[in-house]
Parts: structure tokens; sequence; C-alpha cells
């Protein structure tokens, strides 16, 4: 049995794969914590720059380049693009994974988390159908990622804001791959029978036409 104390709390784990994959993700749960405070004290608030700690690292703030990224990480990739989160909304980047998912070279897992999502989020779930497995977990514990065959885009959690305005990206094949495989095995615990009910029920603005008619 291992016992973790990060930041994030106290974590037990019995499974000794699952001791090693879990002990890496709170690491990096970590070190995002510490990029974070080092964003907020020491980056001018609206400073739009890529700060480039090495070449597998960078931490990308500001909301037109961090979607700037994220689209061009999903146009590069190959063989998968697995994401989790409920908080997608920019058209340029969802038309992206629509448009590599219909190609039909790339294996796309999406993973709605949360109580609620966008109409932009709702019309790219729909327009996917079957082309992605999907599936919807309510919690919000499981953070906000884009995982390709080698790089992790991880979004930086901001009170003040709604949307994305940092991310964290890593560029390393093996890391991504622990990454594919944390979101595969939250996958397996999440509700796989997502239609456009479900969807539509998620959705803030098909909420709003439901109780009007």
């Amino acid at each position: 049995m291992l016992t973790i104390l990060s930041l994030f709390g106290i974590f037990t784990f019995e499974d000794s794969t699952q001791q090693k994959r879990l002990f890496y993700f709170v690491i990096v749960q970590s070190a995002i914590a510490s990029v974070v405070a080092f964003r907020r004290y020491l980056l001018k608030p609206n400073d739009p720059n890529v700060l480039k700690h090495s070449k597998d690292f960078s931490l990308i703030h500001g909301q037109e380049n961090c979607i700037n990224s994220m689209t061009k990480t999903v146009n590069e990739a190959n063989d998968f693009i697995f994401t989790i989160g409920g908080r997608s909304r920019d058209e340029k980047y969802l038309n992206a994974i629509s448009n590599r998912v219909k190609k039909g070279n790339v294996h796309h897992i999406r993973i709605i988390t949360g109580n609620h999502i966008l109409h932009d989020l709702c019309v790219h779930l729909r327009d996917l159908g079957k082309n992605a497995d999907v599936a919807y977990i309510t919690e919000e514990r499981f953070g906000n990622l884009l995982v390709t065959h080698d790089t992790t885009i991880i979004a930086l959690q901001d009170t003040k804001k709604t949307y994305i305005y940092s991310i964290l990206m890593l560029r390393d094949a093996k890391v991504a791959s622990d990454f594919r495989q944390y979101i595969s095995e939250v996958f397996g615990q999440a509700n796989k029978t997502v239609d456009n009910t479900l969807i539509e029920s998620l959705c803030l603005s098909c909420r709003k036409n439901v109780l009007k008619e």
C-alpha cells in the first residue's frame, strides 16, 4: 500500500501498477500548482508571451496562444486524440478535432465532465456522432487534458476566468502514453451511453430552449 501526501491531499493506493501511474500523476499536478504560482506572481497579468522552460516543456499564457497551440497539436496528431473536460468552446479548436476524426486516421476519446457544457461543444459532439468514443462523468476532479501520440496539454485552472487562459504543454511520448492510459481508465468508469439527448441536457443553450417551449 502506498500513501502520498501532496498539495492536493492524502492519496492511498492498494494496486502496485496503479501506484506508479497515480504517483506520477500527483507529481505532475503538484508541479502544475507551482507553475500557476510562478505565473501569478512573476508574470505581468496580461503578458501574452510563451515561457519556454525547455524544448519539451512550455507554459503558454493567453487565450489566443492557448487555442493556437491546442489546434496545432490536434493537426499534428498521429493515431490518438484523447480529451477530458467540459470547458471547450473555441470553434477553431473543435473544428480541427472534427476534421481529424472524420479522416478516420486517429482514435478519438472525449470524456465530458461536470454538469454543463456550452453550445459550441454541444454542436461539436453531435457532429462527431459515432466517429468518436464519448463518455460522461459528473465529477470534475479529473482535470482538463488534451493528449496525442507525443504531446500532453494540461489546462491550468483560474478562478477568475471561465475559459482556458493558461496551459502546460509537455512534449514527451512516454508522458503522453501515461496520460492516455489515465484517460482510458477514467473512460472505463464513465457513462458511455452518451446520445444527443444527454448532450443537449448538459448544454446551457439547449436547456433554455426547452424551458421556453
